[in-house]
């Protein structure tokens, strides 16, 4: 689902166990496990109630609505005309459930209406009797009819929103009390941590509370996931307290409650002392139907005069060589340029990786993208230590159906945002923690396609839009301007100025933010960071847009830290996106990962080799960067360059009898892994066919098999090893992988036929059946090339790195149209 298309969803926190109505105890995201709670005594420094699960126990309802189990088909309700066109009616009536991913071209997953019992296709454009559609609130259906659907003709299937309606309500969930109240909320773009607690419910804890502290919650009332009757009349958080020995309860403050955020804040100071026990309740209204009551984030903490705070300030596909502070001759960063001249600036930044994803993977885990979710992320580690985590970001990739979301404070996702909306939000976020310790990211897509600057900006160095070029430029109109034709240069020209105007457009914009931290920052203590996920080529080798290839403009990213203990100057030493979490944790003098190649930007040393990897378009490629050598590797072709002697990778001083093994050594080291030796299997183009199959054969056999990076789970195939045979077969109709590998029990690999002794391919397809085996004279080392029914298979020799075991794609769901609104998907 992308960022437009949750309306409410619940995710339960895996991992938690229990079996009582009243249960104490967790396993999952507890202080233990995440570096240990903060001392509640330290100004700013927050104990998380919702994450501090050891002393939690909960009492939940049975059920919080009367007409259950509800039936997959619902009634449509009342229709009203809603205009008329061609002879055709459109007829409208209230949606009567939250519509989940209402952007989807084919509309909701399972949800499907049926009048006069027909079923009627989906059609978002509306335009044909016959269908229907809906937004948010409204459900359409379109007939010839003049008249208006009668009462019960229509029905509406909607087994997700059933489900989640299901979903809260404890005698139906199939779940215990405790993972049932352990849930995060999205709330239509904006994932927030907390307890689920439906009127009648109750919290407690078990706490030593210091002088002076306070509780700090903000709660609602939740709407309904099935719209059949009238809402919640409301609903009241109230919090208790009592100490050692006390029967009786002393109530410190309740807080009535509708279908808008409300914050509560007391003063927890006369009940100062150890093992005192604070309860959070909620309590209905007149009634208890529909009272889900969400408690997001509820904190005790003392006040602090100075908090500490982190600011990221991310900006998306950015370029470090189109910043002053980084030697660029344009004044597109005024004010970062100032900035930065009382801050640390990493010259020789790299992202693992030319794309969001798995750059921000392992930014925010310090291991590899493939391993990011094995363990606590920088958001988890830093809420254990007693810092607020909020988040503000825009981009298909940093959204929960990618994973991403899980374990902040409040983390909000939708758009599209400008620069200016992104500094606005921040400043509330800001605003909103005056007393608490905070880790606050602004993400900015400002410099992503398509480049929209405000107005003001649009002809600060661009100059008329050229004809020819759509006034929205996306991916696809980029691919069509030739790299080399001299005729196009000034669309070359004219697309760099615009990304540099929109550059210009964050520069003005995040000034309000630095401006801002600075004055609520006394003692100065608190720590700024610029990053960016990765750069954005501009034909300086033949391609445009990110992804694609490993060159520096992609890969070089601008990293920019102004903190206490870190001196302020040019540092040239190696640093990586995986080393962002450690770096922050450092700063905060906070306990190291320790799972992963990243480490703090304080301990840095020349000689560490950098990994690149990760592709989003094209065939894997892997590389890495042992300064001043670059090496990469991709189908077969290896590469290497001398960034010190020729920065803009213009001269290959790889040839035929350059060795790869040192630079696949110093790779096995960046990435802290084996290489192994495998027979690589790409499918340039195409899709599976029917009854399609390869079955590859060799002297000794194969003991593995693995297709390779698909971060998207797009690609489907079944792989196995029968014996020693690699068996592929591809489903029907359904993308090939690009990258297969397979590994043998034991070989000599070779770049000839002789180094593969025994290889034997055989292809069946759509009833045809051929067997291949290896030749002479194919170029890049292939083995064996062959054509099938327009599907091409190419075989080589590769050295690869050994994924790990459980490593798979992140993927929740279907991200097809906020991947279209960045131009990814026609």
């Amino acid at each position: 689902m992308g960022p437009r298309a949750i309306s409410l969803l619940l995710t339960l926190v895996p991992g938690l166990t229990g079996c009582a109505a009243e249960l104490a105890g967790s396993e999952v995201g507890t202080p233990s496990e995440t570096g240990g709670a903060p001392a509640l005594g330290t100004p700013g420094r927050a104990r998380f109630l919702a994450r501090d699960t050891a002393t939690l126990a909960v009492s939940l309802p049975p059920a919080s609505r009367e007409d259950l189990p509800l039936p997959e088909a619902l009634p449509c309700g009342d229709f009203e005309a809603d205009g008329v066109s061609g002879g055709v009616h459109a007829w409208r009536t209230r949606l009567p459930v939250q519509p989940g991913d209402f952007t989807r071209r084919d509309g909701p997953p399972g949800m499907a209406v049926h009048l006069g019992g027909a079923q009627l296709p989906y059609d978002r454009d509306a335009s044909a009797a016959g269908t229907w559609h809906l937004s948010r609130r409204w459900l359409w259906v379109k007939t010839t009819s003049a008249r208006p659907p009668q009462e019960g003709a229509c029905t509406l299937l909607a087994p997700g929103a059933v489900a989640r309606e299901h979903a809260r309500q404890l005698g139906l969930s199939g779940v215990d009390p405790l993972e049932l109240a352990l849930t995060e909320l999205d709330d239509e773009g904006t994932v927030r941590t907390g307890l689920l607690l439906p009127a009648p419910a109750e919290a407690t804890w078990t706490l030593d509370l210091p002088e002076g502290a306070v509780l700090r919650l903000e709660a609602r009332v939740l709407q309904p996931e099935v719209l059949r009757h009238a809402p919640s009349d409301g609903a009241e958080v109230v919090a208790e307290v009592r100490a050692p020995g006390d029967e009786a309860w002393t109530e410190l403050g309740r807080q009535a409650l509708a279908g808008r955020w409300e914050v509560l804040r007391l003063d927890l100071s006369e009940h100062a002392g150890p093992e005192r026990e604070l309860r959070l309740r909620t309590d209905p209204g007149r009634h208890t139907h529909l009272d889900y009551v969400y408690v997001a984030e509820p904190a005790v903490f003392v006040p602090a005069e100075d908090p500490r705070r982190v600011v990221l300030l991310f900006v998306d596909t950015l370029r470090p060589d189109r910043l002053g502070l980084y030697g660029y001759g344009r004044d597109t960063t005024p004010v970062l340029d100032a900035w930065a001249e009382g801050a640390t600036v990493f010259t020789e930044a790299r992202s693992v990786a030319p794309w969001t994803l798995p750059s921000v993977q392992a930014a925010f885990s310090g291991r590899l993208p493939e391993a990011w979710a094995e363990g606590p992320q920088l958001p988890e580690l830093l809420a254990a230590a007693g810092l607020r985590v909020d988040g503000v970001a825009f981009n298909a990739n940093l959204t929960p159906t990618f994973g991403f979301g899980h374990g902040w404070s409040h983390y909000h996702y939708t758009g599209p945002r400008t620069a200016a909306e992104t500094v606005d939000e921040a400043l509330a976020l800001l605003e909103a923690s005056p007393d608490q310790d905070l880790f606050l990211m602004a993400h900015f897509l400002d410099t992503h396609l398509p480049y929209e600057e405000p107005e003001a900006l649009r002809r600060l160095w661009a100059g008329p839009h050229p004809e020819g070029l759509p006034e929205r430029i996306l991916r696809k109109d980029l691919l069509e301007i030739d790299a080399t034709d001299p005729a196009q240069e000034h669309l070359r020209t004219y697309v760099s100025d615009r990304y540099d105007q929109a550059l210009r457009h964050v520069d003005t914009e995040v000034a309000r933010l630095l401006e801002a931290v600075a004055a609520s920052d006394p003692s100065g203590d608190d720590i700024v960071i610029l990053m960016s996920d990765h750069g954005e080529e501009l034909w300086e080798h033949g391609g445009v847009e990110h992804g694609h290839a490993l060159w520096e403009e992609v890969v070089r990213v601008p990293l920019v830290i102004r903190a206490p203990g870190l001196e302020a100057g040019r540092v040239d030493l190696p640093v990586s996106l995986l080393d962002l979490t450690p770096t922050v944790l450092d700063l905060l003098g906070l306990p190291q990962p320790g799972d992963g190649p990243g480490r703090s930007a304080r301990t840095l040393t020349a000689d560490r080799p950098q990994p690149l990897g990760w592709l989003l378009y094209e065939e894997d490629a892997w590389g890495v960067v042992e300064a001043p050598r670059k090496w990469t590797r991709q189908g077969g072709r290896q590469q290497l360059f001398d960034l010190d002697e020729d920065p803009g990778e213009t001269r290959d001083l790889a040839g035929p009898e350059t060795e790869a093994r040192p630079h696949e050594d110093a790779l096995a080291r960046a990435l802290g892994t084996e290489l192994v030796d495998v027979i690589r299997v790409s499918f340039p183009r195409g899709r599976g066919g029917p009854d399609h199959e390869l079955r590859v054969h060799l002297d000794g056999g194969f003991v593995d098999a693995w297709a390779g990076y698909d971060p998207r789970g797009a690609r489907a195939l079944e792989l196995s090893v029968e014996d020693g045979v690699a068996v592929l077969r591809p489903e029907d109709r359904a993308f090939l992988p690009r990258t297969v590998y397979l590994q043998p029990a034991s070989a000599t690999p070779g770049t000839s036929p002789d180094g593969a002794a025994g290889l034997r391919v055989e292809v069946r397809r759509d009833g045809t059946q051929e067997v291949l085996e290896p030749r002479a004279g194919l170029p890049l080392g292939l083995l064996v090339r062959h054509r099938l029914d327009g599907v091409q298979h190419e075989l080589a020799w590769d050295r690869v790195p050994r994924p790990a075991a459980d490593a798979a794609a992140v993927v929740r769901g279907d991200a097809t149209e906020a991947l279209r609104a960045l131009g990814y998907v026609e």
